[in-house]
Protein backbone atom coordinates (compact mmCIF):
# COMPACT_ATOMS: atom_id res chain seq x y z
CA UNK A 1 0.00 0.00 0.00
CA UNK A 2 2.49 2.66 0.78
CA UNK A 3 4.70 2.08 -2.37
CA UNK A 4 1.73 2.52 -4.24
CA UNK A 5 0.86 5.72 -2.04
CA UNK A 6 4.30 7.30 -2.64
CA UNK A 7 4.23 6.35 -6.48
CA UNK A 8 1.02 8.44 -6.53
CA UNK A 9 1.97 10.75 -4.44
CA UNK A 10 4.84 11.55 -6.56
CA UNK A 11 2.85 11.41 -9.82
CA UNK A 12 0.51 13.93 -8.62
CA UNK A 13 3.10 16.24 -7.82
CA UNK A 14 5.35 16.01 -10.98
CA UNK A 15 1.65 16.48 -13.13
CA UNK A 16 0.55 19.73 -10.90
CA UNK A 17 3.57 21.08 -11.44
CA UNK A 18 3.14 21.82 -15.25
CA UNK A 19 -0.49 22.88 -14.63
CA UNK A 20 0.30 24.94 -11.76
CA UNK A 21 2.96 27.12 -14.08
CA UNK A 22 0.94 26.55 -17.34
CA UNK A 23 -1.90 28.51 -15.40
CA UNK A 24 1.04 31.46 -13.84
CA UNK A 25 2.19 31.69 -17.83
CA UNK A 26 -1.30 31.87 -19.31
CA UNK A 27 -2.84 34.22 -16.71
CA UNK A 28 0.82 36.38 -17.07
CA UNK A 29 -0.34 36.63 -20.59
CA UNK A 30 -3.88 37.27 -20.23
CA UNK A 31 -2.94 40.57 -18.55
CA UNK A 32 -1.19 41.58 -21.25
CA UNK A 33 -3.93 41.03 -23.88
CA UNK A 34 -6.19 43.23 -21.46
CA UNK A 35 -8.39 39.97 -21.11
CA UNK A 36 -7.95 39.80 -16.95
CA UNK A 37 -7.27 43.02 -14.24
CA UNK A 38 -3.92 43.14 -13.79
CA UNK A 39 -2.41 40.60 -11.06
CA UNK A 40 0.70 40.89 -9.20
CA UNK A 41 3.58 38.85 -10.86
CA UNK A 42 6.62 38.15 -9.40
CA UNK A 43 9.62 37.39 -12.05
CA UNK A 44 11.42 33.75 -10.27
CA UNK A 45 14.29 33.39 -12.61
CA UNK A 46 16.88 36.43 -14.18
CA UNK A 47 17.19 34.17 -17.06
CA UNK A 48 13.89 32.54 -18.41
CA UNK A 49 11.03 35.48 -18.93
CA UNK A 50 8.62 32.96 -18.06
CA UNK A 51 9.28 32.32 -15.03
CA UNK A 52 6.53 33.74 -12.97
CA UNK A 53 4.60 33.40 -9.98
CA UNK A 54 1.57 35.03 -9.53
CA UNK A 55 0.50 34.69 -5.46
CA UNK A 56 -3.75 35.33 -6.39
CA UNK A 57 -3.55 32.58 -9.02
CA UNK A 58 -1.99 30.11 -6.50
CA UNK A 59 -4.09 30.80 -3.52
CA UNK A 60 -6.89 30.30 -6.22
CA UNK A 61 -5.70 27.08 -7.19
CA UNK A 62 -4.86 25.98 -3.65
CA UNK A 63 -8.69 26.60 -3.10
CA UNK A 64 -9.74 24.88 -5.97
CA UNK A 65 -8.34 21.58 -5.12
CA UNK A 66 -9.09 21.54 -2.03
CA UNK A 67 -12.75 22.26 -3.37
CA UNK A 68 -12.76 19.29 -5.74
CA UNK A 69 -11.46 16.78 -3.05
CA UNK A 70 -14.03 17.77 -0.59
CA UNK A 71 -16.77 17.90 -3.25
CA UNK A 72 -16.35 14.07 -5.29
CA UNK A 73 -14.17 12.41 -2.24
CA UNK A 74 -13.16 10.28 -4.66
CA UNK A 75 -11.29 9.67 -7.75
CA UNK A 76 -14.13 7.79 -9.41
CA UNK A 77 -16.28 10.56 -8.52
CA UNK A 78 -13.80 12.68 -10.45
CA UNK A 79 -13.65 10.66 -13.19
CA UNK A 80 -16.43 12.30 -14.92
CA UNK A 81 -15.64 16.02 -14.59
CA UNK A 82 -12.04 15.02 -15.83
CA UNK A 83 -13.77 12.88 -18.71
CA UNK A 84 -15.39 16.00 -19.66
CA UNK A 85 -12.49 18.61 -18.96
CA UNK A 86 -9.79 16.20 -21.58
CA UNK A 87 -12.03 16.04 -23.95
CA UNK A 88 -13.21 19.96 -24.16
CA UNK A 89 -9.79 20.97 -24.14
CA UNK A 90 -8.82 18.80 -27.37
CA UNK A 91 -11.83 20.14 -28.99
CA UNK A 92 -10.47 23.71 -28.66
CA UNK A 93 -6.72 22.72 -28.64
CA UNK A 94 -7.99 21.47 -32.49
CA UNK A 95 -10.06 24.80 -33.28
CA UNK A 96 -7.45 27.04 -32.12
CA UNK A 97 -4.73 25.38 -34.01
CA UNK A 98 -6.63 25.88 -36.94
CA UNK A 99 -7.52 29.77 -36.41
CA UNK A 100 -3.79 30.03 -35.68
CA UNK A 101 -2.69 28.58 -38.73
CA UNK A 102 -5.59 30.37 -41.22
CA UNK A 103 -5.05 33.73 -39.61
CA UNK A 104 -1.31 33.78 -38.54
CA UNK A 105 0.81 31.36 -40.14
CA UNK A 106 -1.01 32.15 -43.76
CA UNK A 107 -1.42 28.09 -44.72
CA UNK A 108 -4.25 27.68 -47.47
CA UNK A 109 -7.37 26.65 -46.46
CA UNK A 110 -7.49 23.20 -48.12
CA UNK A 111 -4.38 22.43 -45.96
CA UNK A 112 -5.50 23.38 -42.89
CA UNK A 113 -8.77 21.23 -44.00
CA UNK A 114 -7.37 18.33 -44.50
CA UNK A 115 -5.08 18.35 -41.08
CA UNK A 116 -7.83 19.43 -38.98
CA UNK A 117 -10.75 18.07 -39.81
CA UNK A 118 -9.72 14.85 -39.18
CA UNK A 119 -8.83 15.89 -35.65
CA UNK A 120 -12.01 17.99 -35.40
CA UNK A 121 -14.00 15.17 -35.89
CA UNK A 122 -12.48 12.44 -33.66
CA UNK A 123 -12.53 15.58 -30.81
CA UNK A 124 -15.97 15.42 -31.81
CA UNK A 125 -16.76 12.38 -30.77
CA UNK A 126 -14.61 12.27 -27.45
CA UNK A 127 -16.95 15.27 -26.30
CA UNK A 128 -20.32 13.05 -27.55
CA UNK A 129 -19.60 10.13 -25.81
CA UNK A 130 -18.85 12.45 -22.60
CA UNK A 131 -22.03 14.14 -22.64
CA UNK A 132 -23.68 11.78 -20.54
CA UNK A 133 -21.19 12.70 -17.72
CA UNK A 134 -22.19 16.29 -17.46
CA UNK A 135 -25.03 15.36 -14.87
CA UNK A 136 -22.86 13.40 -12.68
CA UNK A 137 -20.25 15.95 -12.31
CA UNK A 138 -19.04 17.04 -15.76
CA UNK A 139 -20.68 19.75 -14.94
CA UNK A 140 -18.05 21.42 -13.12
CA UNK A 141 -15.32 22.14 -15.83
CA UNK A 142 -18.29 23.61 -17.79
CA UNK A 143 -18.75 25.88 -15.07
CA UNK A 144 -15.63 27.11 -14.40
CA UNK A 145 -15.02 27.19 -18.04
CA UNK A 146 -18.41 29.59 -17.94
CA UNK A 147 -17.03 31.68 -15.02
CA UNK A 148 -13.71 32.64 -16.44
CA UNK A 149 -14.91 33.76 -19.63
CA UNK A 150 -18.21 36.04 -18.15
CA UNK A 151 -15.12 37.39 -16.02
CA UNK A 152 -12.83 37.87 -19.38
CA UNK A 153 -15.77 39.59 -21.61
CA UNK A 154 -16.94 41.37 -18.03
CA UNK A 155 -13.34 42.89 -17.84
CA UNK A 156 -13.40 43.81 -21.29
CA UNK A 157 -16.74 45.11 -21.63
CA UNK A 158 -16.31 47.35 -18.47
CA UNK A 159 -12.57 48.74 -19.85
CA UNK A 160 -13.76 49.90 -23.25
CA UNK A 161 -16.90 51.78 -21.73
CA UNK A 162 -14.88 53.34 -18.89
CA UNK A 163 -12.07 54.55 -21.24
CA UNK A 164 -14.57 56.01 -23.37
CA UNK A 165 -16.53 57.73 -20.83
CA UNK A 166 -13.45 58.80 -19.66
CA UNK A 167 -12.22 60.25 -22.98
CA UNK A 168 -15.57 61.30 -24.72
CA UNK A 169 -14.80 65.34 -23.62
CA UNK A 170 -11.02 65.10 -23.56
CA UNK A 171 -9.86 67.42 -25.86
CA UNK A 172 -7.79 66.43 -29.06
CA UNK A 173 -3.86 67.13 -28.91
CA UNK A 174 -3.31 69.14 -32.09
CA UNK A 175 -6.28 71.54 -30.79
CA UNK A 176 -4.11 71.88 -27.21
CA UNK A 177 -0.76 72.13 -28.56
CA UNK A 178 -2.35 75.14 -30.79
CA UNK A 179 -3.60 76.74 -27.87
CA UNK A 180 -0.40 76.57 -25.92
CA UNK A 181 0.90 79.87 -27.86
CA UNK A 182 -2.23 81.82 -26.98
CA UNK A 183 -2.30 84.35 -23.96
CA UNK A 184 -3.16 83.28 -20.78
CA UNK A 185 -1.40 79.63 -21.44
CA UNK A 186 0.23 77.44 -18.49
CA UNK A 187 3.16 78.38 -16.44
CA UNK A 188 6.33 76.00 -17.67
CA UNK A 189 8.08 74.97 -14.68
CA UNK A 190 11.56 73.20 -15.08
CA UNK A 191 11.79 69.02 -15.50
CA UNK A 192 10.23 65.96 -17.35
CA UNK A 193 6.83 65.20 -17.09
CA UNK A 194 5.73 61.48 -18.21
CA UNK A 195 2.28 60.58 -18.77
CA UNK A 196 0.65 57.11 -19.49
CA UNK A 197 -1.90 57.30 -22.31
CA UNK A 198 -3.38 54.96 -24.56
CA UNK A 199 -4.98 57.42 -27.17
CA UNK A 200 -2.42 59.20 -29.07
CA UNK A 201 -4.95 62.13 -30.57
CA UNK A 202 -6.38 62.82 -27.28
CA UNK A 203 -5.26 65.01 -24.18
CA UNK A 204 -4.40 62.19 -21.39
CA UNK A 205 -6.72 62.36 -18.73
CA UNK A 206 -3.92 62.60 -15.85
CA UNK A 207 -2.96 66.22 -18.11
CA UNK A 208 -6.17 67.39 -17.98
CA UNK A 209 -6.56 66.77 -13.95
CA UNK A 210 -3.27 68.16 -13.49
CA UNK A 211 -3.54 71.60 -15.46
CA UNK A 212 -6.93 71.27 -13.66
CA UNK A 213 -5.72 71.16 -10.16
CA UNK A 214 -2.24 72.67 -10.77
CA UNK A 215 -2.15 75.21 -13.51
CA UNK A 216 1.61 74.43 -14.48
CA UNK A 217 3.35 72.07 -17.61
CA UNK A 218 6.64 70.69 -17.29
CA UNK A 219 9.38 72.25 -19.53
CA UNK A 220 9.50 68.50 -21.14
CA UNK A 221 6.44 66.36 -21.44
CA UNK A 222 6.51 62.92 -22.69
CA UNK A 223 3.09 61.20 -23.69
CA UNK A 224 4.15 57.34 -23.01
CA UNK A 225 2.00 54.67 -24.73
CA UNK A 226 3.08 51.31 -23.55
CA UNK A 227 1.74 48.42 -25.95
CA UNK A 228 1.09 45.31 -25.31
CA UNK A 229 1.79 43.04 -28.63
CA UNK A 230 0.45 39.96 -29.43
CA UNK A 231 3.67 38.06 -29.94
CA UNK A 232 5.43 36.77 -26.85
CA UNK A 233 8.68 39.18 -26.97
CA UNK A 234 9.77 41.94 -28.49
CA UNK A 235 13.09 42.50 -29.77
CA UNK A 236 15.19 45.39 -28.07
CA UNK A 237 15.98 47.14 -31.10
CA UNK A 238 12.19 47.60 -31.88
CA UNK A 239 11.26 48.36 -28.21
CA UNK A 240 11.36 52.27 -28.21
CA UNK A 241 10.00 54.85 -30.92
CA UNK A 242 9.79 58.47 -30.51
CA UNK A 243 7.41 61.02 -32.18
CA UNK A 244 8.34 64.72 -31.16
CA UNK A 245 6.13 67.23 -30.99
CA UNK A 246 5.90 70.79 -30.32
CA UNK A 247 6.50 73.05 -27.70
CA UNK A 248 8.09 70.59 -25.61
CA UNK A 249 5.73 67.56 -25.81
CA UNK A 250 6.52 64.36 -27.58
CA UNK A 251 4.81 60.43 -28.11
CA UNK A 252 7.11 57.65 -26.72
CA UNK A 253 5.96 54.18 -27.09
CA UNK A 254 7.11 50.94 -25.50
CA UNK A 255 6.39 47.70 -26.74
CA UNK A 256 6.66 44.78 -24.67
CA UNK A 257 5.72 41.17 -25.71
CA UNK A 258 2.78 39.29 -23.89
CA UNK A 259 5.75 37.11 -22.32
CA UNK A 260 7.82 40.25 -21.18
CA UNK A 261 7.86 41.82 -17.57
CA UNK A 262 6.42 45.58 -18.66
CA UNK A 263 9.38 47.07 -16.81
CA UNK A 264 9.06 51.22 -18.09
CA UNK A 265 12.05 52.76 -15.75
CA UNK A 266 14.63 49.44 -17.00
CA UNK A 267 13.38 50.01 -20.60
CA UNK A 268 13.50 53.33 -20.74
CA UNK A 269 17.28 53.24 -18.97
CA UNK A 270 18.38 51.20 -22.00
CA UNK A 271 17.16 53.45 -24.73
CA UNK A 272 18.88 56.83 -22.94
CA UNK A 273 19.89 58.55 -26.41
CA UNK A 274 16.36 57.72 -27.83
CA UNK A 275 14.11 58.57 -24.54
CA UNK A 276 16.11 61.68 -24.21
CA UNK A 277 15.66 61.54 -20.34
CA UNK A 278 16.43 59.59 -17.08
CA UNK A 279 13.72 57.93 -15.46
CA UNK A 280 14.75 58.66 -11.89
CA UNK A 281 14.89 61.85 -12.57
CA UNK A 282 11.71 62.44 -14.29
CA UNK A 283 7.81 62.66 -12.52
CA UNK A 284 5.56 59.68 -13.63
CA UNK A 285 1.78 61.45 -13.63
CA UNK A 286 -0.88 58.56 -14.07
CA UNK A 287 -5.30 58.81 -14.15
CA UNK A 288 -6.60 56.53 -10.81
CA UNK A 289 -9.98 56.04 -12.26
CA UNK A 290 -12.98 54.99 -10.00
CA UNK A 291 -16.13 53.51 -11.70
CA UNK A 292 -19.23 54.79 -9.98
CA UNK A 293 -23.40 53.85 -11.12
CA UNK A 294 -24.80 56.23 -13.67
CA UNK A 295 -28.44 56.82 -14.06
CA UNK A 296 -27.58 55.34 -17.41
CA UNK A 297 -25.42 53.01 -17.49
CA UNK A 298 -23.76 51.52 -20.23
CA UNK A 299 -23.19 48.09 -18.26
CA UNK A 300 -26.28 45.59 -16.78
CA UNK A 301 -26.28 46.29 -12.76
CA UNK A 302 -24.59 42.83 -12.69
CA UNK A 303 -21.92 43.93 -14.60
CA UNK A 304 -21.20 46.87 -13.20
CA UNK A 305 -21.04 45.47 -9.66
CA UNK A 306 -18.11 42.45 -10.83
CA UNK A 307 -16.10 45.00 -12.80
CA UNK A 308 -16.27 47.43 -10.06
CA UNK A 309 -14.89 44.80 -8.10
CA UNK A 310 -12.30 43.65 -10.14
CA UNK A 311 -11.05 46.94 -10.77
CA UNK A 312 -10.86 47.85 -6.85
CA UNK A 313 -8.70 44.65 -6.79
CA UNK A 314 -6.27 44.78 -9.65
CA UNK A 315 -2.82 46.12 -9.17
CA UNK A 316 -2.29 49.62 -9.70
CA UNK A 317 -0.50 50.94 -12.71
CA UNK A 318 2.34 51.73 -11.01
CA UNK A 319 2.94 48.70 -9.18
CA UNK A 320 2.50 47.06 -12.83
CA UNK A 321 4.86 49.15 -14.84
CA UNK A 322 7.55 49.05 -11.55
CA UNK A 323 7.59 52.29 -11.40
CA UNK A 324 9.63 53.54 -8.30
CA UNK A 325 7.09 54.62 -5.95
CA UNK A 326 8.91 58.57 -5.23
CA UNK A 327 8.44 59.04 -9.33
CA UNK A 328 4.92 58.41 -9.14
CA UNK A 329 2.02 61.09 -8.84
CA UNK A 330 -1.20 59.64 -8.97
CA UNK A 331 -4.25 61.72 -10.29
CA UNK A 332 -7.61 60.64 -8.90
CA UNK A 333 -11.09 60.72 -10.65
CA UNK A 334 -14.67 59.11 -10.48
CA UNK A 335 -16.51 58.03 -13.87
CA UNK A 336 -20.28 57.14 -13.73
CA UNK A 337 -20.59 53.90 -16.23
Amino acid sequence: LWPAVALATAATVIASQAVISGAFALVQQAIQLGAVPRLEVRQTSEDTAGQVYLPHINWLLAAAVLALVFGFRSSEALANAYGIAVAGDMLVTTLLLATVALGHWGYARPLVGAVAVPFLLLDLAFVAGNLHKIPAGGWFPLLIGAAALTLMLVWRRGRAALLARRDQDAPLLETFLTGLDAPGAPQRVPGTAVYLTGQREVVPAALSLNLRHNGVLHDRVVLLHVVAERVPRIAEAERLAVAPLTHGFCHLTLRFGFAEKPDVPAALRLHPDEAGFDPADASFFLGNETPVPSMHPDLPHWQEGLFAFMTRNAVRAPDYFLIPPPRVVELGTRIEL
